[in-house]
């Protein structure tokens, strides 16, 4: 063999490394873009569940407070009815006096 086929020899190897090389490269690639991928999925599914759970906590929070508005809502139009109630009869007295005069 002379020095020019080993050479040749020599390219061969390299150019066969180099392709090795390249397609080596392309599968880390290839798997870190799976790998971040599946990162990214698995983030998102996490920062959907918190929101939910955050979501569902301002709902309860919210019905919770709407009641207790309510309920004193409630209250205050009985003390309303109740204490007017108690009027009722002396307003109507006065009303038809009130009529009757005209």
């Amino acid at each position: 063999m002379s020095i020019i086929d080993d050479i040749r020899e020599a390219e061969r190897k390299a150019d066969r490394i180099r392709k090795e090389a390249k397609e080596k490269g392309k599968e880390i690639v290839k798997e870190a873009k799976t790998v971040a991928e599946n990162n990214k999925k698995k983030r998102l599914t996490d920062y959907q569940n918190a929101c939910d759970k955050k979501l569902k906590e301002a709902e309860e929070k919210q019905e919770v407070y709407l009641k207790t508005r309510l309920k004193a809502a409630a209250e205050n139009d009985e003390k309303f009815f109740s204490n007017n109630e108690k009027h009722l009869p002396n307003a109507v007295q006065y009303i038809l006096e009130k009529v009757k005069s005209i």
